[in-house]
């Protein structure tokens, strides 16, 4: 309507500027021609408007959806990956379906040694103690999501690795799974080459360790990885975990290079959490694990067997101190329980663990009946961040989490004076700590050994990737016929970096 008043009123300023100018003699004629241009432009206006309100009413097609604005470009960003850092690497997409870490880490150690002369030479003594240099880790890491509820992860370690025995294996994989989540009931299933769910330091990540190395009971006692299918859980506000898992036991932690028929092991884990407060910084944790386990085969042909030894908590070129050596067995069960309490700047953990080896026959050649073999032993370890840091508590996951300094290390001063004296530096992030373990392997006339190892710990975070760690350790190693027992010192530095 009101582009017919438009066009009129326009048409009746040009007549009137026409009037103006024209003679008179052809002023009807031109007005003639007005009225007709006027009358074919309101038609075409008319027009107009019918097209328009016939394209808003314009039936949909069977199974047509209207179409947005914007359809095109979410179709095309649904995927795109966004580069995040959050103290790792990460590639996520915006609905966050898939996710991708990239990262690594590696580990430089070194350590200095002194020791009694039986310690090293005496009748079964553990040998000359080298100071030397390794990378104890130089690992390469993928992990992420694919499709909101499929887990992988893939880890590959480049350092010259030894299987348990001593011998040289070489690089190999270490975690290499994949894992399915949100499902109803059990809530997650993982198969692959991982962790066995047993004990909190082990399960704790090697970056965020308090010590350079676990304790004594690591060696002894613990599943480390091998290849298998587990559930887990967590319930009632993440506040309890469990896990349950189905392994071949005779595969190795390092590469899982061969799996025997028959060589099974089944292995739990129960815990809770009754206090958590402040994001993780104030918790008390319980746990314990029961594992069944069949020994090994000998490749050679020889009867299964199972042994349980021990190096003190040092890798750079340090031998076993406590050793069963083999044990003809069917099998074996390992249990532990776990305590750790986190409150502020201070942390303090323990665990027990203890091997029971049934119808035990010792030594392998030419042995005699034993009964059951018992074995055991327990650490406590604390911690104090001078600096006011907390390590948190991983409730879901029922382990230590990574250390965030409150304030990164660097130093800004002029350029004469920096390197000595700089106008004002950021400390990063100093941690103080202590531990004692204690391994018996001596039962049922076994003679394995009993170790005592204190160890002593200074650690530099200079930020939540990179740290300075410094460990004194104390060992006093009784050995089974007195002539080798005594004490031995070492001194041990690591520079780690991961990302």
């Amino acid at each position: 309507m009101w582009r017919g008043v438009v066009a009129g009123a326009l048409a009746l300023v040009t007549a009137c500027i026409a009037v103006a100018q024209e003679p008179p003699e052809d002023l009807h004629t031109r007005l003639e021609k007005l009225e007709q241009q006027n009358a074919t432009l309101l038609k075409m206006l008319e027009k107009l408007d019918k097209d328009q309100e016939a394209g808003k009413e314009k039936p949909k097609q069977d199974g047509e959806e209207p179409k947005k604005e914007d359809d095109n470009k979410t179709k095309s960003d649904e995927h795109v990956f966004k580069v995040t850092w959050k103290d790792q690497l990460f590639f996520q997409t915006s609905d966050k379906a898939f996710r991708l870490h990239v990262g690594g880490r590696f580990h430089c150690d070194m350590a200095w040694f002194t020791a009694d002369k039986q310690v090293e030479n005496g009748p079964g003594g553990v040998g000359p103690l080298i100071d030397g240099a390794n990378f104890r880790r130089a690992r390469v890491r993928f992990d992420g999501t694919i499709w909101d509820n499929i887990d992988f992860v893939s880890e590959y370690d480049f350092t010259n690795q030894r299987d348990d025995r001593g011998n040289f294996i070489g690089v190999g994989i270490f975690d290499n799974y994949i894992q399915v989540s949100q499902l109803p009931v059990v809530g997650h299933y993982r198969v692959g080459h991982f962790r066995e769910p047993f004990s909190y330091e082990a399960l704790a990540s090697g970056n965020d360790l308090m010590f350079l190395e676990r304790s004594l009971l690591q060696d002894a006692f613990v599943p480390f990885r091998n290849i298998g299918m587990m559930l887990w859980d967590s319930v009632l506000d993440d506040r309890v975990t469990w896990s349950a898992g189905w392994f071949f036991a005779d595969t190795n932690n390092i590469n899982a290079t061969h799996a025997a028929e028959g060589d099974y092991a089944g292995t739990f884990r129960l815990t809770c959490c009754p206090y958590y407060d402040c994001d993780g910084c104030q918790a008390f944790h319980l746990g314990a694990a029961f594992s069944r386990r069949k020994t090994s085969l000998d490749p050679l042909g020889g009867p299964d067997f199972v042994s349980f030894f021990a190096r003190p908590e040092c890798r750079v070129n340090t031998p076993r101190f406590a050793d069963t050596r083999r044990i003809i067995a069917p099998h074996y069960e390992v249990l532990g329980a776990e305590a750790a309490l986190i409150w502020g700047r201070f942390q303090l953990q323990s665990e027990y663990m203890c091997a029971l080896v049934s119808d035990a026959v010792y030594p392998y050649e030419n042995g005699q009946p034993r009964g059951d073999a018992f074995f055991q032993g327990v650490y406590v370890q604390g911690s104090c961040f001078l600096t006011g840091e907390c390590r948190p508590y991983l409730l879901k996951e029922a382990r230590p989490g990574r250390l965030k300094p409150h304030e990164n290390f660097f130093t800004i001063g002029n350029e004469e004076t920096a390197w000595a004296c700089p106008e004002y530096c950021g400390p990063g992030a100093w941690e103080v700590a202590l531990r004692y373990s204690h391994l018996d392997l001596d039962n049922s006339g076994i003679d394995g050994g009993v170790l005592n190892d204190i160890t002593a710990g200074l650690n530099w975070y200079l930020n939540p990737n990179t740290k300075v760690q410094w460990n004194y350790i104390l060992v006093f190693r009784d050995s089974p016929n007195n002539l080798s027992s005594g004490t031995a010192q070492i001194f041990a530095m690591r520079f780690a970096i991961d990302f």
